[in-house]
């Protein structure tokens, strides 16, 4: 299809802002759209998406426009909105699509270097909301109270900063071709980390390279090899036969577990739960977990969840083989999950 980027205040006048080899017609085409459509919204369903926006097919202007745009930022769950109008090959069908970019979850609220006041006084001036939207002024609004804090007991030299992000290792994206740096503050937006070398000194550095499909090191062939031999991975696990039962209760805190392959419909791990998995002095013994639906850990930063490795159990030897999603902050194993892996 033909695209037209638009913005509110030319969504009228697109004939005059467009390529000189569109067709005039494309300007009222694209002022009576016949479809509007949303990409790139995973968190949002459709339905509100549309209902926010106030937007339906047919004609508007770039007032309209303008509203459904502000109305969608003040979701507080996208970080860039865009507008584009898309014309089919023989220009008679226009369709808006707002592209939208959503803002990264907050998986974790840290503080370090309190020597001088209490942790639990500086922490409790952050506000955020583990598990919502990163909202760049929330954090900027925390930096102040902080800082207030600190200034009120007379440590007017105090510096409060925002932590960086580190990743250590090699970080293979495939099929998607984006990588987006999220952790550069409150006053620096976010920028693209697409480079096979990456680090930025208010942002996330990463210890390796960065490959992905298609890059030009290699044409995405170690990306591709990674995901394949996830893949592999995954279905490994899942095929062996159980030889271990089930964990009792879907829950891992409390108990301890002796290498074997276990299968559960659901697993978690609550709040502060540890689990202790005994290898017996065997080294090589293997820990598999089949997970047909999700696994969930409930630790928070101030509760964490754990697994421990005891009587010679390695982490290497540790896999949780999960069917849909897995939301973890435990350390000693690996997770393949088939859906999405939220690390906290």
């Amino acid at each position: 299809m033909t695209r037209l980027f638009c913005v509110a205040v030319a969504l009228l006048t697109l004939g005059a802002t467009a390529r000189a080899q569109e067709p005039a017609a494309a300007a009222g085409r694209c002022a009576t759209p016949d479809t509007i459509v949303f990409r790139g919204a995973k968190r949002t369903s459709d339905a509100t998406l549309r209902s926010e926006s106030g937007l339906a097919p047919g004609a508007m202007n770039y007032r309209t426009l303008d509203r459904a745009i502000k109305a969608l930022y003040a979701l507080g769950q996208f970080e860039d909105v865009q507008a584009v109008c898309e014309l089919s090959p023989d220009g008679k069908v226009a369709q808006l699509v707002f592209t939208l970019r959503e803002r990264p979850l907050l998986g974790a609220v840290d503080v370090t270097g309190t020597d001088r006041l209490s942790r639990n006084d500086v922490r409790d001036r952050v506000d955020l909301l583990v598990g919502r939207p990163l909202d760049p002024a929330q954090v900027a609004r925390a930096v102040q109270r902080i800082d207030s804090l600190y200034q009120a007991e007379g440590y007017y030299l105090a510096r409060v900063k925002p932590e960086t992000t580190v990743v250590n290792g090699d970080v293979a994206l495939d099929p998607l071709q984006t990588c987006t740096d999220s952790t550069g503050g409150p006053l620096r937006g976010s920028q693209s980390c697409l480079v096979k070398t990456y680090s930025s000194p208010t942002g996330m550095t990463v210890n390796g390279s960065i490959y992905w499909a298609a890059d030009p090191f290699d044409n995405g062939r170690t990306a591709h090899l990674v995901m394949t031999d996830l893949n592999l991975a995954w279905n490994e696990g899942k095929n062996k036969a159980n030889t271990a039962g089930t964990v009792v209760g879907n829950e891992l805190g409390g108990q301890t577990f002796l290498p074997g392959i276990y299968q559960n419909a659901a697993l978690g791990l609550k709040v502060g739960g540890v689990a202790r998995l005994d290898a017996q002095q065997n080294a090589n013994a293997i820990f598999i977990f089949k997970v047909d639906s999700s696994f969930s850990d409930s630790g928070i930063l101030t509760n964490r969840s754990r697994i421990d490795l005891v009587n010679g159990a390695q982490a290497r030897n540790v896999w949780f083989v999960v069917g849909l999603d897995a939301t973890n902050c435990v350390e000693h194993h690996h997770p393949l999950p088939r859906g999405d892996l939220v690390l906290l």
